[in-house]
């Protein structure tokens, strides 16, 4: 292979060691990356063997002209970030997107941290119909120093945005690996922690998640107490004292003498203008109660607001927002309110005295006889009613007593395009099913139980298992056992 064999070439990156292009292998017609190395002995003779050995997209290495051109086969696929993002895909599928990642990038763990870190950055990871694969695009030079819970790190990141809604031991893995609480060094082993716990849900494998906590043994770590504390414990209350009358100002006098005056003038000019019977005495002394009215101003709701002042006008002050109430709240302590306030406009009209209103009027009827008068409801009508609630649910209950489907065990078994195996539950009984109980033996031996409706196992080792499915209804009991044999061929992870 020689570089007069690739055309329309493309040039994506280029700095003083070396450049990304993208090019066309005319003899397939294929999609290739070139990754030239301007010095090859900046690449070690280690690292060269492993591209070679462990890289998925390796095609060739061609030296030419004093350089070294590494020829990789470019991928199709759907950024893994993006992907996981815009789809809906649930819990359980992306713990098997989860654990492929993991599968391909097992190949990686030998080569050094400062590559490897690279290798497994999302960026890297695409998704397709036949599964993930990787761009391996990255600077194979790099020589700074990295530790294997920094390249961990970067895994359970990676992790954490594909199960982004972990829970419980699921959250606390993902975090272990991003804080560097665990002893793990290989990427052989996370994926077999990884396969105990999201997969198997292994209890035994929870044991060993690590989880520490932060905790204050004393006040003297804490640090010292803040002064407003002490200060607001030993604030008093300030006492109101009444204001004497001396120190009211004589404007304020004044204009409280001139409205009294007002007050016994009209009082005067009532008494006069009203025609009262011999017999009946008026004393002028008693005041006349009158209905005071609110400004209309005062409550009317601003409904419209202009939007420059808006986008102008001043946060709302901190203690104002705290202390409003919702309407709710208003409503609820209706009743702690003010005596010589209405508690609402209603109720203080219908308490008032309606001088329009005519008691020899309302004497004309009797509430006794109006009742008597009310439309009666005639009794066979209330018994066809009776009668056909009867009916209906007579026929509801013959029709679940003898229509019921019986609880039976019953699963089929569907391949995934991701060359795994479901087993889906098709019990009869449906609405009737309280629990499920699946077994997996291999030779005769009981290996793992599960209590899910529908099983997607993970297979590590060829042969046959035998899957068997119980279920219970309802009322305790146990349906009979189905049982199939699956034969499990391994192939290449």
């Amino acid at each position: 292979m020689n570089l007069q064999q690739f055309k329309s070439w493309k040039l994506l990156y280029e700095d003083l060691d070396l450049c990304f292009s993208r090019a066309v292998y005319e003899m397939d017609k294929v999609n290739v990356f070139f990754i030239t190395f301007f010095k090859p002995e900046n690449l070690a003779i280690a690292t060269k063997h492993m591209i070679e050995a462990h890289l998925n997209n390796y095609m060739a290495l061609i030296e030419d002209d004093g350089k070294l051109h590494l020829v990789l086969r470019e991928q199709k696929g759907h950024p893994i970030r993006k992907f996981i993002a815009k789809s809906a895909l649930s819990y359980d599928d992306r713990i098997q997107i989860a654990y492929s990642y993991l599968k391909q990038i097992a190949k990686y763990d030998d080569f050094p941290d400062a590559i490897k870190i690279q290798l497994l950055d999302d960026e890297q990871c695409l998704i397709h119909d036949d599964g993930l694969s990787f761009r391996e695009l990255v600077d194979y030079t790099l020589s700074q120093k990295y530790t294997y819970k920094d390249v961990l790190k970067q895994v359970g990141i990676t992790l954490d945005m594909i199960l982004h809604d972990a829970e419980g031991y699921h959250s606390q893995f993902i975090d272990n690996l991003i804080i560097g609480n665990h002893t793990l060094d290989s990427l052989a082993t996370l994926k077999a922690h990884f396969k105990d716990i999201f997969i198997f849900e292994k209890p035994e494998a929870f044991e060993t998640i690590r989880s520490e906590y932060t905790i204050i043994l004393n006040d003297l770590e804490a640090g010292p107490p803040l002064k407003f504390y002490d200060a607001a414990s030993h604030a008093k209350i300030q006492p109101i004292h009444e204001l004497p009358q001396e120190e009211i100002m004589p404007e304020t006098l004044s204009e409280i003498k001139s409205d009294d005056l007002l007050h016994e003038d009209l009082q005067r000019e009532l008494a006069n203008l009203l025609i009262v019977p011999s017999e009946v005495t008026v004393e002028s002394s008693e005041p006349i109660e009158e209905p005071i009215e609110e400004p209309i101003a005062e409550q009317v709701v601003q409904t419209h607001v202009d939007p420059i002042s808006q986008s102008t006008s001043e946060p709302l002050d901190e203690a104002t927002i705290t202390h409003t109430k919702s309407f709710k709240a208003i409503f609820e302590e209706e009743d702690q309110l003010p005596e010589s306030l209405p508690k609402s406009n209603k109720q203080r009209i219908l308490d008032e005295d309606d001088d329009l209103f005519d008691d020899d009027m309302s004497q004309m009827f009797d509430e006794d006889e109006l009742l008597h008068e009310k439309k009666r409801i005639p009794k066979w009508l209330i018994l066809s009613g009776v009668a056909l609630i009867i009916v209906v649910l007579s026929v509801i209950g013959f029709s679940q007593l003898f229509n019921s489907e019986p609880v039976n065990a019953k699963f089929v078994i569907e391949p995934l395009r991701d060359d795994r195996i479901a087993f889906m539950n098709t019990s009869t009984g449906e609405k009737r099913i309280d629990a499920y109980a699946w077994e997996i033996y291999y030779a005769d031996t009981l290996i793992q139980t599960f209590t899910d409706k529908n099983l997607f196992p993970v297979f590590d080792t060829e042969g046959e298992y035998k899957i068997v499915l119980k279920v219970k209804d309802n009322e305790g009991n146990w349906s009979e056992p189905y049982s199939e044999v699956y034969k499990y061929d391994a192939k290449e992870d």
